[in-house]
């Protein structure tokens, strides 16, 4: 069985892999952005809720990726990881996400 948020259900591992909402590995192996670049992200990100309020959406998580450049398909993969891990908004990402999302991304040496 595994928990699905957004469902605020429980599933079988088999259905829930069916629908489409089990999709962790698949996306890690997607992931292209460095440890530096994730961090960096989750730095931007904090800076920018300092000043303004949580739009219950990923609007700034969007413009932060965007002004760092990485791809839009990039960008999905990404924010698809942050819902994963239960960051289902710009406040969410770092409330929720961000302690396993700093450990993820390709270490570059």
């Amino acid at each position: 069985m595994v928990y699905i948020p957004r469902l605020r259900d429980w599933l079988c591992i088999e259905c829930a892999e069916k629908a489409g909402w089990v999709k962790e590995p698949e996306l890690m192996e997607k992931l292209t952005m460095t440890r530096a670049q994730i961090r960096h992200f989750l730095i931007a990100l904090d800076g920018i809720l300092a000043h303004n309020a949580c739009r219950t959406n990923f609007r700034y998580a969007q413009q932060v990726l965007y002004q760092m450049g990485i791809e839009p398909e990039q960008q999905e993969v990404f924010l698809g990881i942050c819902e994963i891990l239960g960051g289902y908004c710009d406040c969410e990402i770092l409330m929720n996400a961000a302690p396993e999302l700093s450990k993820l991304g390709k270490q570059v040496l």
